[in-house]
């Protein structure tokens, strides 16, 4: 059985006609305060990955969106450069890449 995990009011200004999800990874570099003098660096380097949710509208629009279970469902970028609706979205496995067709 499926469950409506966060609804997004007036995500788009016209009807969403496509969607896909993949998994964001990215890397964040963090200054350590006790690092071991004999070590050569001070930072250290984490990977993160969080949920990624691209849908394209008839309204001309791409988003990309950021999911987690602690902040629920965030825009992080509008794409505005299509000349007509977006019919179809696809995202490859790390969503480093993004396709959009109108």
């Amino acid at each position: 059985m499926h469950t409506l995990a966060y609804k997004h009011s007036n995500a788009h200004d016209d009807g969403i006609w496509s969607c896909g999800w993949g998994e964001l990874r990215t890397t964040k570099t963090i200054d350590r305060d006790d690092f071991d003098k004999d070590d050569e660096s001070d930072e250290e380097v984490q990977e993160l990955s969080s949920d990624c949710i691209v849908t394209g509208s008839i309204d001309e629009t791409v988003k990309i969106w950021n999911y987690d279970k602690a902040t629920n469902l965030n825009i992080d970028k509008t794409l505005s450069e299509h000349s007509q609706g977006v019919l179809s979205v696809a995202l490859n496995s790390d969503a480093s890449i993004i396709i959009a067709v109108h």
